[in-house]
């Protein structure tokens, strides 16, 4: 039996993370699919921090959707960005969401969706063999400004 394809929601701001160190190719690397919401690549878009991570279209498997409206009550401070990456995932149940926002996983995580975030990413890359090294990446954030808690890089 085939396994189903590994698909991913992703928010702004892993894409942005992992653009400004070189990385956006690892989503579609990691994944058979990544869905970016048409409010998520708006905000890559138009952001001033976005760098290159508007690019992230133009890889193979990679396709912007539309995210139904999210019928759950959010918790104040979720961007509409955040409620369409989690409205999209509660509809098509992807393997993974991206997304790095602490209110907006942990809300993800409550609603029964398995969430990674920019560092898991990064992590995960490194167990499949995608980087040679993963501390190097983590520097690069801890460098652009990302926060990166110590014990996860230690």
């Amino acid at each position: 039996m085939e396994a189903p394809p590994r698909v991913a929601v992703v928010d702004a701001s892993p894409c942005i993370a992992l653009a400004r160190i070189g990385q956006i190719g690892l989503l579609p690397a990691m994944f058979d699919e990544v869905a970016v919401p048409r409010s998520v690549f708006l905000e890559l878009v138009v952001s001033e921090r976005s760098d290159e991570a508007w690019s992230i279209v133009n890889y193979d498997r990679v396709s912007i959707v539309h995210a139904p409206g999210l019928a759950l009550a959010a918790p104040s401070g979720l961007s509409p960005a955040d409620c369409d990456v989690i409205s999209f995932a509660l509809e098509r149940r992807p393997h993974s969401v991206v997304i790095d926002d602490r209110v907006a996983s942990r809300f993800a995580t409550r609603v029964g969706l398995k969430v990674v975030g920019t560092i898991g990413v990064i992590a995960a890359a490194r167990r499949r063999g995608l980087v040679d090294a993963a501390r190097p990446l983590l520097g690069r954030l801890v460098a652009i400004g990302f926060h990166v808690r110590r014990e996860l890089v230690d």
